[in-house]
């Protein structure tokens, strides 16, 4: 008797219904083709786990949707296809209001204080952000941008899952977008002044 388990259809049926063991397997069985496809895209590994849990946080969540499905590998395609393009668009986004603020600043040659106080404020302000934050947060964080672990050496190191680590990094990355406010080239900048 064949495993239900193998069946794609009774799959979707147990994760609808909230089964983890079911999750996990299907989890198992299309994680690298997730994470594959953001790869060869995004480039970084961080970002592709980054999409890979993005998409199966969309399973989990998706529920009793899940069972409308009839083709599941191509409609797992296009939600890691959509999610890794949007990623791209917020990127195109962010270099926008980067070539903004950087056209904005004084030539080489001319009075720079303004610039040196803009910095400047970045970095206070994200001093005081990353102050904020629990010590592992700040000691994952810190890993992450400034010693460029990936997550899997971060949880070797700390002692705890690469699902905590990407869990604590976008626990940062929210906090300090909002005591950055909607200055999104602020954190941008501040992370590249203190980290590069």
């Amino acid at each position: 008797m064949k495993d239900a388990l193998t069946s794609e259809r009774e799959l979707l049926r147990r994760i609808a219904a909230g089964d983890g063991v079911a999750f996990r397997h299907l989890f198992d069985q299309y994680r690298q083709l997730v994470f594959g496809f953001a790869y060869t895209h995004l480039r970084t590994e961080a970002l592709a786990d980054e999409i890979t849990q993005e998409v199966f946080i969309k399973i989990w969540i998706a529920g009793d949707k899940l069972t409308d499905i009839q083709s599941f590998e191509p409609w797992l395609r296009t939600v890691t296809r959509n999610l890794t393009y949007s990623y791209f668009r917020k990127v195109k986004q962010q270099r926008d209001l980067l070539d903004g603020y950087a056209s904005a600043l004084p030539e080489e040659g001319l009075d720079t204080t303004s610039q040196d106080l803009d910095y400047g404020e970045v970095r206070r302000l994200l001093h005081n952000a990353l102050a904020s934050l629990t010590d592992q947060q700040r000691t994952i964080f810190r890993m992450s941008r400034e010693e460029n672990m990936q997550y899997k050496d971060i949880a070797a190191a700390l002692g705890i899952t690469e699902y905590t680590v990407n869990y604590h990094l976008k626990k940062v990355l929210a906090h300090l977008r909002d005591v950055l406010g909607n200055n999104l080239y602020a954190l941008l900048l501040g992370v590249w002044v203190i980290f590069s």
